[in-house]
């Protein structure tokens, strides 16, 4: 399966987390279980969204293969994409969602204290 995260606003892989990122990269679970003294030293909260953008994979042959290909068609340059994840310019004609596709809209006011999340999944003809 491929997911392209349609993100033309997206200029940064990660403000919170990307100098972990950077030294990590994106990977399946099992990639970092396999080689945890070299990635025991960051942080949990990194490891885990580096995970969780990948998904779910097995490894074959001491490399990781995910399930799904992930390409980012956003501001980030190429070369920041190649933590593992796919590019695309954004300004492609082709890049703009077809099939079926789901949109979400979060909001959310000032720390937290009330967070909604919309989403729906529709048919783009």
């Amino acid at each position: 399966m491929r997911l392209i995260i349609y993100a033309p606003h997206l200029d940064v892989v990660s403000h919170v987390h990307g100098k972990y990122i950077y030294e990590a990269g994106y990977h399946i679970l099992p990639y970092f279980l396999q080689d945890w003294d070299r990635y025991k030293h960051l942080p949990l909260g990194a490891l885990a969204h580096c995970t969780h953008v990948r998904g779910s994979g097995v490894m074959e042959g001491g490399r990781g293969e995910p399930n799904v290909k992930l390409t980012l068609a956003s501001k980030v340059p190429p070369e920041e994409c190649a933590l593992n994840l796919g590019y695309m310019d954004p300004g492609r004609r082709s890049t703009r969602p077809t099939g079926r596709t789901a949109r979400m809209k979060a909001s959310s006011t000032w720390q937290g204290r009330r967070t909604a999340i919309q989403g729906e999944v529709r048919r783009n003809e």
